[in-house]
């Protein structure tokens, strides 16, 4: 079993080198050697990045797991609208009366 030290979480599948969560490498478990390949069909190959392809890989899956939006400025435009609406509506009813 390895264990991510970012997330905290467990994972059963001592093929997984990253989190699949963060992209925080796991630790743990039994370590299965880089030239393993099983050569049948359906077979699982392992690979163990580098630092540096490992740093470019938490990199996409923050990129990907945590898209930057700026909600903020679509907000206030929202709430801008809705005020003026509102004193629209207002400005009809008073008038009728």
């Amino acid at each position: 079993m390895k264990r991510c030290p970012t997330c905290n979480r467990a994972f059963d599948d001592n093929t997984l080198t990253v989190c699949p969560e963060d992209g925080s490498a796991l630790t743990g478990g039994r370590e299965v050697p880089a030239t393993q390949i099983d050569s049948g069909l359906g077979g699982k190959a392992t690979w163990n990045p580098s630092p540096d392809q490992l740093a470019e890989i938490q990199q996409t899956v923050a990129a990907i797991t945590k898209p930057r939006r700026k909600t903020w400025p679509g907000v206030v435009i929202a709430i801008v609208v809705l005020l003026i609406l509102i004193g629209l509506a207002g400005a009809i009813a008073l008038r009728r009366l």
